[in-house]
């Protein structure tokens, strides 16, 4: 069983989300899980995206209203199920 999980904050970034998702799962170390918490993403190519990631092995896609990158993140960690310090959030390239 890995020690971290991963997770990412998206809202309407279509093939982004599956950059971001693809760079975790060629890392040396594996995580445990990684965690895509939608931020009430709306368009078409997002929805499909997210989809399509569901079905990955170690990706979980977590559907929420859109409540802004801070609450996704923080929805991101609680669904993890390892200590917060293990749990590494990576940002909305957006809202950067």
């Amino acid at each position: 069983m890995s020690t971290y999980d991963v997770v990412i904050t998206a809202f309407n970034q279509g093939s982004f989300i599956c950059e971001a998702v693809d760079s975790v799962l060629e890392q040396s170390v594996m995580p445990g899980e990684v965690i895509v918490v939608d931020d009430g993403s709306a368009d078409v190519n997002s929805c499909c995206v997210l989809d399509e990631l569901s079905c990955r092995q170690r990706v979980r896609v977590v559907r929420q209203a859109n409540s802004g990158v801070s609450a996704a993140r923080n929805r991101g960690i609680r669904e993890s199920e390892v200590e917060s310090e293990q749990c590494a959030a990576l940002p909305d390239p957006a809202a950067t």
